[in-house]
């Protein structure tokens, strides 16, 4: 329901109303501005919020109200005129090369975002939230999950609320997906540890009623996987039920070659061959409820339970060792793996409400998880004793969290200010039944309690949209180590971060420059004291006195029609990096770890994505440059290669509800950090073919993954102090997959909670 536009409101002096398409969704940010008559000077400006809906202060002389949003005619409009909600009309001539609809551009730039529109368009079919992100242009699908060009991992929103679990993004349906906003320079409003925001949006439900999807998959590569999945949504009124369940299977393999060559007095060289098979079994249910007390307010709760009952692998690790050029040794390891998972518990309530014409966010979350990682390392030795190493690492997670804001039209423009606060506690004990080999059992205790404030101000002027905003973080980290708290590696970081962007309209161009600082705070795992067990002359450990990374980014976006351009220039310092130093005196045993340092780098991108009849492809090449060296007593090292990546994806419409999509990706040698990809031969090509059944109630698809198999054929060479590591890997990428989809009654969950821990569980 969209609220009536309001003519005039003395008591409040201010006048409101909406912005929305011919469809009647709403239209965010959307230009509203106050002239006067005759001569049409601004008096007042403000821009829509994601609702549509815009107040602006009433001022003598206005007469005259002036919409104007990329994609559409500009709308003109006398107040005195003025009933019920804005409807734009499409822009006929801009759209003429860039839609796959006749409403929309395939992507444009809203507010502080790159939108590209899923609705009606052949994204629309692709599957899943997971298959629309892995060909929305800016964003790539890696192996463990997603990246901003340039940017790095994003964090994802769906409506607003924040995503803590990586599943649902494979749960949410492609025909769900409204648009996808890739955020390249967030502002205050976010954690200062996120450089990036994917923000989705569904389509809006309509209707009573119960509702049922059900999807299938299988996978098959060297070892078969897939899963089920179940959602239920009971909708009357005011009141929105939900549910799902779904369970994971999955076997991997992962064969590899690393060469490690240890520069000491004597020049130690290893030559290991690795080949490491997992198998895993994944439960999940998610439960809630939404209530919207009136067209004003609404509140709701979301539980999550989570349960890996199963999660085990073995490996052996066949390692050849020679000192100065000589045969010193030949280590053939055996390694078992076996995790105890306790359930993880995640909760979310929240609180939206348009108050003193303003709108209040309120949102808290609860998480708790455990596991126990029990791993037995048998290694035998040619020349020398042969060693049994056991271990044990119990992990355990507490967090509580809390958000709120607050949004007010303000001088023209929108005003929000805010507040966050988050409460940590992670126990992380590493037990060896015999102390020898380098190793012992080692208590750790690591508890962070963090606030922050911010206030961010936004306002259209004639030349352009200007945004500032001001972020206050306070972080108080305490390390403890068997019970007694670590006075030099505990610490207290006080930190502002400004944000300031402006954006304009040239023509049919748009462009936006933004400042922002950010920060990235060290994974828990890099700060612990643990040491693990490899072999004999490797072995691995955290830095418990990493500082965080601090990030001044520069980024200048640009949008024609179908042709988008990103620049992005980061000065990163104390980045954390992988290191390495002697473990002992002789120097034959190395430690795999991490530490602090300074580096820039600037990142390119350019995408091109029109429409040529039933034929919808993207192009989009990448080019990401460092300047980055590194001293050690035994040699400088420079890594200042830059890196070229390319993708070619297509989408192909065909009659009677066939839909083909060609997927390709390729990555040219180059370094990131202190890392240098070698391979020539990274790319990946991805084909399915998907065809819909009872008005794409029932959908079927096939196809295949890394068809060439070149994605898990890459070679990565870590240069780290003393020491060269080279990683030759070949992973079971290529796979082939049947997904079954069906959907009865669909209607889509309208929960607005937004966690407020994303930012801490990725560090957990």
């Amino acid at each position: 329901m969209f609220l009536p536009a309001l003519l005039a409101l003395p008591a409040r002096g201010q006048i409101s109303g909406t912005v929305t398409d011919a469809a009647r969704e709403p239209v965010p940010f959307a230009n509203v501005a106050l002239l006067s008559l005759p001569d049409s000077a601004l008096v007042v400006g403000a821009v829509t919020a994601q609702d549509g809906t815009y107040r602006l202060p009433v001022r003598s002389g206005g007469a005259l109200l002036r919409v104007s949003a990329l994609g559409y005619r500009t709308h003109l409009a006398r107040l005195d005129t003025l009933r019920g909600p804005v409807v734009l009309l499409p822009d006929g001539q801009l759209l003429g090369e860039a839609t796959v609809t006749a409403r929309r551009p395939v992507s444009r730039m809203e507010g502080d975002a790159l939108v590209t529109q899923v609705e009606g368009s052949v994204l629309e079919k692709a599957g899943t939230a997971e298959d629309v992100l892995a060909r929305v242009p800016g964003i790539t699908k890696e192996k463990d999950g997603f990246n901003v060009q340039g940017k790095g991992t994003p964090v994802f929103y769906i409506n607003g609320r924040q995503v803590r679990d990586a599943t649902e993004l494979a749960r949410l349906r492609s025909d769900e997906i409204k648009s996808v906003e890739v955020v390249r320079s967030p502002g205050a409003r976010y954690d200062a540890t996120v450089n990036a925001v994917v923000r989705i949006r569904t389509t809006r439900r309509r209707g009573n009623g119960f509702s049922v999807n059900a999807d299938a998959e299988y996978r098959q590569g060297e070892s078969p996987s897939g899963y089920g999945q179940l959602d239920l949504n009971y909708r009357h009124n005011s009141l929105d039920v939900f549910a799902s369940a779904r369970y994971d299977e999955a076997k991997t393999r992962w064969r590899s070659i690393v060469d490690n060559v240890t520069y000491a007095d004597t020049l130690w060289s290893q030559r290991s061959e690795q080949d490491l098979k997992s198998r895993s079994r994944a439960f999940n249910t998610t439960m809630g409820f939404n209530y919207d007390l009136n067209e004003r307010n609404s509140f709701g709760l979301r539980y999550s339970l989570s349960w890996k009952p199963v999660a085990h692998g073995e490996g052996t690790f066949d390692a050849t060792v020679t000192a100065d050029g000589t045969y010193y040794d030949r280590l053939v390891n055996t390694i078992f793996q076996h995790d105890d998972e306790d359930a993880t518990h995640s909760l979310n309530v929240y609180y939206n409400g348009k108050i003193g014409g303003g709108e209040l966010n309120v949102d808290a979350d609860f998480y708790a998880d455990g596991e126990t990682a029990w791993q037995t390392t048998v290694e035998h030795s040619q020349n020398y004793d042969d060693r049994t190493v056991s271990s044990s690492n119990p992990v355990r997670n507490r967090l509580v969290s809390g958000r709120a804001d607050y949004t007010h039209p303000l001088w023209g423009g929108s005003l929000s200010a805010g507040g966050q606060f988050s409460v940590t506690n992670r126990h992380d004990d590493y037990m060896v039944p015999v102390e020898a080999f380098g190793l012992a059992t080692s208590r750790t205790q690591l508890k962070e309690n963090s606030v922050a404030a911010y206030v961010q101000w936004s306002r259209p002027f004639k030349l352009g949209q200007i945004t500032a905003g001001l972020r206050y973080e306070r972080v108080a980290f305490d390390y403890f180590s068997d019970g007694v708290r670590q006075p030099e590696q505990s610490r207290t970081f006080n930190n502002f971060f400004p944000n300031l962007s402006y954006a304009t309209l040239l023509g049919h161009t748009q462009f936006m420059a933004s400042y922002t600082v950010r920060t990235q705070r060290p994974y828990y795992g890099q700060l612990s004291n643990n040491v693990t067990y490899a072999n004999r002359f490797l072995l691995q450990g955290g830095n418990p006195y990493l500082d965080p990374t601090i990030v001044h980014d520069l980024t200048l976006t640009g949008v024609w029609k179908f042709l988008q351009g990103v620049a992005t220039f980061r000065k990163m310092h104390r980045a954390v990096v992988n290191w390495t130093r002697p473990f002992d005196a002789s120097g034959s045993t190395t430690l795999l770890t991490f530490l602090n340092h300074d580096y820039p780098s600037l990142t390119l991108v350019a995408t091109a994505s029109p429409k040529i009849g039933w034929w919808q492809p993207t192009w989009t090449v990448v080019m990401q440059s460092q300047w980055l060296t590194l001293h050690t007593a035994e040699r400088t090292v420079k890594f200042n290669n830059p890196l070229f990546a390319g993708t070619w994806n297509n989408a192909v419409q065909f009659p009677h509800d066939y839909l083909l999509n060609v997927d390709f990706t390729y990555i040219s040698p180059g370094n990131q950090a202190n890392a240098s990809l070698v391979s020539r031969r990274t790319c990946m090509l991805n084909v399915s073919l998907r065809k819909s059944f009872l008005n794409d109630a029932l959908s079927v698809t096939v196809g295949g993954s890394d068809l060439f198999r070149r994605l898990g054929s890459m070679g990565v060479r870590l240069g780290t102090g003393a020491n060269d590591l080279l990683q030759s890997s070949n992973g079971d990428t290529r796979q082939f997959y049947v997904t079954l989809r069906y959907r009865f009654n669909p209607v889509k969950s309208k929960y607005k909670g937004k966690s407020t821990m994303d930012d801490e569980l990725k560090r957990l």
